[in-house]
């Protein structure tokens, strides 16, 4: 396997069609039979629409062609070992550091609209096994952890009667600890 590319297809958050709005893609370059490079990204978003209708008359906070909208990158670059169980059976281990960027948008009605910027950075490790079904393609199951530190600034902007009548800024400062959801995997080796 030494000097050998992988490509590693993963899903996590149960196996469905929605899955794949949190699915990652990873490159692996194999150093040695028992360690790797690997670089991996993570790509999701969504939005959405909706209109509440109501009977109050003349009321300024009903919900009115509501949207929210959000978009997640995140990349990590990780070492990773491994070590043999058998003919198949592969155990991993990683480590490695992780950084992210999130924009979220919600206008939820004619009077009010909200975005917000998140860039994270942070530590990650994760745990895993892997079987080979062949000499070129592997399943793999993977769980790990990732501490972060992230930065967000929060932009509010008022209106009324489509007029701009104020405009806020709000920032701040997190960090912590997280748990990442257990992923299921494809390898292809080329």
């Amino acid at each position: 396997h030494s000097g050998q590319n992988v490509v590693l297809f993963q899903i996590d958050k149960g196996v469905t069609l929605k899955s794949f709005e949190g699915s990652t893609i990873s490159f692996k370059r194999m150093l040695s039979e028992k360690r790797a490079i690997r670089i991996g990204l993570t790509i999701n978003g969504n939005h959405t629409n909706q209109d509440f209708q109501t009977n109050i008359p003349d009321s300024v906070n009903h919900f009115k062609d509501s949207q929210i909208s959000s978009a997640n990158v995140t990349v990590f670059l990780s070492l990773q070992t491994m070590k043999s169980f058998g003919k198949n059976i592969f155990f991993y281990s990683g480590y490695g550091l992780t950084l992210g960027f999130n924009h979220y948008w919600v206008n939820p009605n004619i009077d009010y609209r909200q975005q917000a910027d998140t860039y994270t950075i942070g530590p990650i490790a994760y745990i895993g096994v892997e079987y080979f079904l062949n000499s070129r393609i592997s399943l793999s199951g993977e769980y790990g952890l990732t501490g972060y530190y992230s930065y967000r600034v929060s932009k509010f902007k008022s209106y009324y009667t489509n007029t701009d009548i104020g405009k806020t800024k709000l920032y701040e400062h997190s960090f912590g600890i997280n748990s990442l959801t257990p992923k299921l995997g494809l390898a292809i080796y080329l």
